[in-house]
């Protein structure tokens, strides 16, 4: 779910470990050609957005690490993320069953440090060779390579790129990866809703496709196909 939602929503690395669940299946509302569209959004916060990470000194002048939530990158990135409908569905079935308040950390609760997530997805991404059971290891399968070399940060510039590619408008695809408009078109336009959904409609295209490639309905052992999903939202999330 780490990797899917950084892949389908662009967010940076720190606003991904630092996602509280009570950010993370909001609710757009925008009045639109006599009705209100509506769409489920993972929320990036003004004040708590992002996992800060950096050195500071104590008392006695010895430098320790320092982690804590802070405001995100710039101005711009305090933002709401559009989410495609698959992947509100595979976010509630997440959270049905995730007992810890931040929406990606460790299997105890913990925030994820980057070097502990780098040795996690590097035998993933990358394979791995089979090692025999031997005195204090067990025994490792092999694994096949998914998408050799992959980081975090190339699946932020993959969405990117995926939304020129479904030709998302460029005051959209900034907004939506927290950048600024450049010049002044960045103050006198603004998404609209029918925007918006031709972003959402590409994005779980991609997705239906990709499902369809590798021969599955279903990327949760309890949800239905992703065509039948497009019935179900926006739906029970709150404001």
């Amino acid at each position: 779910m780490h990797v899917l939602t950084a892949a389908f929503t662009g967010l940076r690395w720190e606003e991904l470990v630092g996602l509280h669940r009570r950010n993370a299946l909001l609710t757009r509302k925008q009045r639109h050609d006599g009705k209100v569209f509506s769409c489920p959004i993972i929320r990036i916060d003004e004040d708590e957005g992002a996992l800060a990470e950096y050195y500071i000194r104590d008392e006695e002048g010895n430098r320790k690490i320092f982690r804590g939530l802070e405001p995100p990158k710039n101005g711009p990135s305090a933002r709401d993320v559009d989410l495609p409908p698959f992947l509100a569905q595979l976010l509630r079935e997440h959270l049905k069953e995730w007992k810890y308040d931040f929406v990606f950390c460790t299997p105890t609760g913990k925030w994820w440090w980057r070097s502990e997530w780098f040795r996690i997805i590097r035998p993933a991404a990358d394979g791995r060779e089979a090692r025999p059971k031997a005195r204090g290891t067990a025994l490792k399968e092999k694994w096949e390579p998914i998408m050799p070399g992959l980081t975090m940060r190339d699946l932020r510039h993959t969405h990117d790129t995926w939304q020129e590619q479904i030709d998302v408008r460029p005051v959209l695809g900034y907004e939506q990866m927290g950048h600024k408009y450049p010049g002044i078109k960045g103050t006198y336009r603004h998404p609209t809703p029918t925007m918006r959904q031709q972003r959402l409609d590409g994005l779980q295209e991609l997705y239906e496709r990709a499902m369809g490639n590798l021969g599955w309905d279903s990327v949760w052992e309890r949800t239905r196909s992703p065509k039948s999903l497009l019935n179900d939202l926006p739906g029970e999330a709150s404001e």
